[in-house]
């Protein structure tokens, strides 16, 4: 066999071109018109289900409710992240009241060795903040509490102007349970398929409840953003 044993000249500059990071800011109108879109795109959910359930398939139609559910926390949480990042900017640049949780935001001396050197610390603080609460969970009870009497959107506020109870109290008592029951009811759909630990039995589900909870979903979220709107 005859083999070329002769020197290639070597290829140069050929590595892909790492793509230059940029974390976006969005306008408050234009975090709220994603969050409609994406709660939109759950509600068109609904006619498969509709389909399903007239040919019969019923379980599978519980399936599609299922889904929806799981979305709809997915599309709630997203939402918080969107509004925590544009709420601690607002502060960060003085346009909004710094909220004492604001003040105590721990920043790593690496980071801030990083901002120091920067020649634009609002970008550098706004990727920041991104990079430090996008693992951060808001859909339980509590975690949503405090995230948004963090960012300067009053939970009781929001809770009370969506529940509308006679008192406050009982308003944030309604509110707490709906965001419980919820929480607690995605996660039975997405660890153990909707079933009883101790019967193993799937939980039922019909579409008026899943129309109950997004409908719920959507006036947290406007009172949220009427909130922030208003700041």
């Amino acid at each position: 066999m005859n083999r070329d044993f002769s020197l290639k000249e070597r290829v140069e500059n050929t590595r892909e071109q790492q793509q230059i990071r940029r974390v976006v800011h969005f306008y408050l109108q234009e975090i709220k018109d994603r969050f409609d879109e994406s709660i939109c795109n759950i509600e068109s959910k609904f006619e498969l289900y509709d389909e399903l359930n007239a040919s019969g398939k019923l379980e599978d139609a519980k399936d599609v409710l299922r889904s929806q559910i799981i979305f709809l926390e997915g599309v709630l949480d997203f939402y918080l992240h969107e509004m925590t990042k544009y709420s601690y900017f607002k502060m960060f640049s003085n346009e909004w009241d710094k909220t004492s949780q604001y003040k105590k935001f721990n920043v790593k001396m690496e980071f801030v060795e990083v901002g120091l050197n920067s020649s634009n610390s609002k970008d550098w603080f706004f990727e920041y903040v991104n990079d430090s609460f996008n693992r951060v969970v808001f859909m339980s009870n509590e975690s949503m509490k405090d995230q948004l009497n963090s960012i300067g959107i009053p939970y009781k506020d929001v809770m009370h102007n969506v529940f509308k109870k006679k008192s406050e109290s009982e308003s944030i008592i309604e509110g707490k349970n709906f965001v419980q029951s919820l929480f607690k009811r995605r996660n039975a759909i997405a660890h153990q398929n909707d079933r009883s630990h101790d019967s193993g039995i799937q939980g039922d589900i019909d579409k008026s409840y899943v129309v109950d909870n997004i409908e719920t979903v959507k006036r947290i979220a406007h009172e949220i953003f009427s909130i922030a709107n208003a700041k």
